[in-house]
């Protein structure tokens, strides 16, 4: 039988069987076959077919490169370290990239549960399930009823979205036991099953959490300016991507803050107590005591504290899945204080702002104008 050389192993589009080979060239081609496996999971998930085409390009021409040269090392072993340190790069590139897999799944599921009105369950497959928002979605159960179909791949993580319209608001249970209220307008992503070393999901909109307390694997939660590390708390973050801020309110034990994407501010504890707020036009973070108001929404109540009229709008507008048309709108700077109980109608809620003898609040469907008299 005639003997292979590893770049010919390497180049095969096929198994090797390392039993047709012996001594170190059996060693060569069990290597060359780890390294052909995580070449082609790497090239699957993370190159297009230019980059593939180049690479292999660039594989072949090093190699006749080595295989001309006078070296004191023999040929074999100086392709395959070449090879090696190839095979190396390509996983590193790509574990690097998964950290921002988490957030291509969010923005892929986003378009598709934007179309209902209900609250939906969508799977890596891309297949979606009507929820019910009047019990809680526990996950555990979830994934044995809607399973998505097989994928072997060892290195890829499979990311699943439950999304919430605007007027509905639901609970779900994660598979480690974490809670989430996910607010009205909010998504939330999170792989079918979370890895041994730290347990990651991806926020947008309103959620308030109660982490499932494990020393060995800190919880992460990523949202479009901030990324924030946690072990057992819980806390309230307001990540719209359609606000101006992003809002984390720490209820429970303790959390550190991180920049993400291409925010620059530095890492920061948070306390019990504390609000951190990015001013997302400013590029700026805030630490403050933080108002009661935070998790109001959870007992379907708006506590409002100095808050500006345009914020308390948006926030029922979401609340109620409803457009609100003003023919002459207040003071911006106008602030207001108090409580709102949201079991109301949003015409009710809305006689708390607008004096009644100067406005008139008619409602049409989605629709509420507001005029004055």
């Amino acid at each position: 039988m005639s003997k292979k050389k590893v770049e010919d192993l390497l180049s095969e589009d096929k198994q090797w069987d390392g039993e047709q080979a012996s001594g170190v060239e059996n060693k060569q081609a069990s290597l060359a076959h780890t390294i052909v496996s995580v070449v082609k999971d790497a090239k699957r998930e993370s190159l297009s077919e230019e980059e593939r085409s180049a690479l292999w390009r660039g594989i072949h021409e090093e190699t006749q490169s080595r295989n001309s040269r006078r070296s004191t090392l023999p040929k074999n072993l100086v392709a395959l370290f070449f090879l090696f340190v190839i095979g190396l790069g390509l996983y590193g590139y790509y574990v690097s990239e998964r950290g921002n897999d988490i957030q291509e799944a969010a923005m892929a599921h986003q378009r598709h549960l934007s179309k209902s009105g209900n609250v939906q369950f969508i799977g890596a497959d891309k297949k979606t399930q009507v929820l019910q928002d009047s019990s809680p979605v526990i996950y555990n159960q979830l994934s044995k009823l809607y399973k998505s179909s097989p994928d072997f791949s060892a290195l890829k993580v499979r990311y699943s979205s439950i999304g919430v319209p605007y007027g509905k608001r639901s609970e779900v249970v994660l598979e480690d036991g974490t809670k989430v209220w996910l607010n009205a307008g909010s998504s939330l992503t999170f792989p079918e099953k979370f890895d041994n070393n730290e347990r990651e999901v991806y926020l947008d909109g309103e959620a308030y959490f109660e982490i499932a307390k494990e020393a060995k694997r800190p919880f992460f939660v990523l949202s479009e300016v901030m990324k924030i590390q946690v072990l057992g708390t819980s806390f309230n973050l307001s990540s719209y991507a359609d606000d101006d801020y992003t809002s984390l309110v720490l209820i429970t034990g303790k959390v550190a803050l991180l920049p993400s994407k291409d925010n620059s501010f530095e890492k920061q504890l948070l306390e019990p107590g504390m609000e951190a707020r990015f001013r997302k036009s400013q590029h700026k973070l805030l630490i403050q005591p933080a108002a009661e108001t935070a998790v109001s929404w959870t007992n379907r109540r708006l506590l409002l504290n100095s808050m500006n009229l345009d914020e308390i709008l948006k926030k029922l507008e979401r609340f109620y899945n409803a457009d609100i048309e003003i023919s002459e709108r207040l003071a911006i700077d106008e602030t207001f204080s108090g409580s709102f109980d949201l079991t109301q109608t949003l015409p009710e809620v809305l006689q708390n702002i607008f004096d009644v003898s100067k406005y008139s609040i008619n409602q049409i469907g989605r629709r509420v104008y507001i005029q004055t008299k």
